[in-house]
Order: structure tokens, then sequence, then C-alpha cells
């Protein structure tokens, strides 16, 4: 064979060799790491985060909680596949202007993070401002 086609070959090999099989276990993994929301005071406007499954398993949320200002209005309880993400839908309505900062908590059947949570941090805006 000649030299140029053994190194066509050798470079297919390693290219193959370098790709990751998934895992066989559920894994978690936002589509974010962290969330921010400007509102205006008075205002609750929700905002959509997805969640990706890098597993071959299904992965399923148990739990999806957060604190006030911060309120998780749904998460999809399905099975969450490669193919198929999931979401989570939280709002922002601050009480009064200022800076507020909280936490997502996610619970689920994931094998990478069991129990995983995202910052969230939101701004309230005078509206008369």
């Amino acid at each position: 064979m000649p030299a140029r086609a053994l190194l066509v070959v050798g470079m297919m090999l390693a290219f193959i060799a370098c790709e990751k099989t998934p895992p066989a276990t559920p894994q978690i993994r936002a589509d974010r790491d962290q969330w921010g929301m400007l509102v205006y005071v008075g205002s609750a406007p929700s905002s959509t985060m997805m969640i990706l499954n890098d597993g071959t398993a299904d992965l399923l949320l148990s739990s999806v909680t957060t604190n006030a200002p911060f309120h998780v209005l749904d998460f999809t309880q399905t099975a969450i596949t490669m193919d198929q993400p999931g979401f989570i839908r939280v709002t922002f309505q601050p009480p009064e202007p200022g800076a507020f900062d909280g936490g997502l908590a996610i619970d689920s059947n994931a094998a990478n993070t069991p129990h995983l949570v995202i910052p969230l941090i939101g701004t309230g805006v005078d509206a008369g401002a």
C-alpha cells in the first residue's frame, strides 16, 4: 500500500478512536451555567431553560424548586432522552427594585449530578424610572 494511503487510513482510525461513546447512565446538562433576568417591578415574565441528557438511559426529573421571588412554572415530567431535550420554565417577580439571587435546584436520576443547582440572578427595575 502506498505511503499516502497508509497515512489516510491511519488518520481515519485515529479519528474513530477519538469518538466518545455516550455513557449508559443518564447525564444531566443545562443549556446555561446561570440564569439572569432583568424585569420591571410588578411584571412576571418567564424564561425557559433546556435540559439535555448526554447519556443513553432516560433522564427523569423528580423535583425542580427555587426560592422567591423566582418561581418554577412547569418542567418536563416525562423521560428526557438524548434525542429529546426537556425544559424548565421559571418566572421572576421582584417585589421591589434591586438585585435578587437564588438557586434553581433540580433533582433527577442523573449519574453525573443527581442534585444540580443553577444560580439565578434577577434585577427588578422601577417601571417609572
